[in-house]
């Protein structure tokens, strides 16, 4: 895994793209993807930052992995970023816990395809679809357990952004969901930099936490 502080090391032409990634000294909490639009100017940061607020920015901060992908599909990637970013007002995608990966979420032209309330992504699954529109599926959706912790973290997440928003049925509709399988921003960060074995299982994922934590843990200090 290559991987690199933002405010010592920025996107070239060889990284057109990029997952880029927070890290509180305890854990990965937060995703985006970096991408070039122009490689004499900044790397934009897309990010699902909660309910109806992508945004796209540069930032100083953070870190951000190489992806184990050909320099054509890097390009497609920052093209992709571009045309969502562009296609999609801030609050067009909302947040949901849950995830199908038997739907489209963005159409041809980079459109979210909104289905009704309760209906979403997190930072983690807004990568994931993006991924999924170059038919790069990052995780093995179809035998992803449910972990212990993963109904405290939907309760949790889910009271929080009910209190900030307005549209509370929204929040009422995706509870159902409580109990899914959740996928969590390290997993994407894994993932996307893996050159072979993709989409993958999770397993696989979690075995590789502990090598990636090492180096984040180096670059942090």
């Amino acid at each position: 895994m290559d991987i690199f502080s933002i405010d010592k090391s920025k996107l070239s032409k060889s990284d057109l793209s990029a997952v880029g990634f927070y890290f509180n000294g305890s854990e990965i909490f937060h995703v985006g993807l970096l991408y070039l639009e122009d490689p004499m100017q900044d790397a934009m940061f897309l990010h699902l930052a909660r309910h109806h607020a992508m945004r796209t920015e540069v930032i100083d901060d953070g870190f951000w992995i190489r992806l184990g992908l050909t320099e054509r599909q890097k390009r497609l990637l920052a093209g992709q970023c571009a045309m969502i970013s562009t296609h999609n007002t801030e609050d067009s995608v909302p947040f949901s816990i849950f995830y199908d990966d038997n739907r489209q979420y963005f159409d041809e032209e980079g459109n979210y395809v909104a289905t009704g309330l309760g209906d979403g992504l997190t930072c983690a699954t807004f990568i994931m679809a993006i991924f999924e529109t170059l038919g790069i599926p990052l995780l093995r959706t179809d035998n992803w357990t449910i972990e212990a912790d993963d109904k405290l973290w939907h309760i949790q997440i889910i009271n929080s952004m009910r209190q900030g928003s307005p549209n509370k049925s929204h929040f009422d509709k995706m509870s159902a969901a409580i109990g899914c399988a959740r996928y969590r921003p390290p997993d994407i960060v894994i993932a996307s930099s893996k050159v072979k074995g993709r989409p993958l299982q999770q397993k696989v994922v979690r075995r590789a936490y502990g090598a990636l934590y090492k180096k984040v843990k180096f670059l942090a200090a």
